[in-house]
């Protein structure tokens, strides 16, 4: 019995596929030391950063859109995840700046089916600056059209839930709250997601692809789902 089997199930044990005996792992996985980088950030109005989110939900869906070119069955308001496949297969969708990181929830990970798909999409702005900066900076343009300009999508990657739970539980990061919620999660930067893909232990069927959508070429890394 390899190491996917017995901890890609579920988030933070290890389970015994054969006798469904269930082991925790907080003892097995080291934890290292945050980096913590003091800087003072600066504020935008509620109504900017409502507005830059507009933006950018409306183009990862356009552009997720294209690459199942339109196969979509139909969107939910959920806060477990975006999208129904064909077949009701589950998409959450996940995004993050270059250098910046995405955020997997471990109650996310135990909610959704063991069928379902993770997009992690990661873009980078002119100059590594929030969207929010974009839309408040707008004096004489349209604010979504300036931060449009100022967005490129460079990479995503398709994973299924089991390489998810597995990356969990076996990254060396320890886990974080999302503030007020206080939601347990681990990141994941664009460096981890393709050393996810590349070392693919597990040896789902890879597929990797480049699409332009607009100005933006992209380059699409798949485990196990064909794009």
């Amino acid at each position: 019995m390899n190491d996917f089997e017995r901890l890609s199930l579920e988030a933070w044990v290890s389970i015994n596929p054969e006798t469904w005996e269930v082991e925790l792992i907080q003892d097995l996985i080291q934890s290292v030391k945050w980096d913590v980088w003091t800087f003072v950030s600066p504020s935008y109005s509620q109504l900017d950063i409502d507005l830059a989110r507009q933006v950018t939900s409306n183009l990862w869906e356009k552009v997720i859109c294209s690459i199942l070119r339109w196969r979509r069955a139909r969107t939910r308001t959920n806060k477990w995840f975006d999208i129904i496949l064909p077949g009701w297969i589950q998409l959450e969708v996940k995004t993050g700046r270059i250098w910046n990181v995405t955020v997997i929830k471990s109650d996310q990970l135990g909610y959704m089916d063991k069928d379902c798909l993770f997009w992690f999409v990661f873009y980078r702005t002119t100059g590594n600056k929030a969207p929010s900066y974009f839309i408040a900076q707008s004096n004489w343009t349209d604010p979504r059209a300036y931060l449009k300009r100022n967005l490129q999508i460079e990479s995503i990657f398709i994973f299924p839930h089991p390489a998810v739970v597995y990356y969990y539980n076996t990254s060396k990061l320890s886990e974080r709250n999302i503030w007020k919620t206080w939601v347990n999660y681990k990141p994941l930067w664009c460096t981890n997601a393709l050393k996810l893909f590349t070392e693919n232990h597990w040896e789902f069927e890879q597929f990797e692809q480049e699409i332009i959508f607009w100005k933006h070429r992209i380059k699409v890394y798949s485990l196990w789902y064909k794009i």
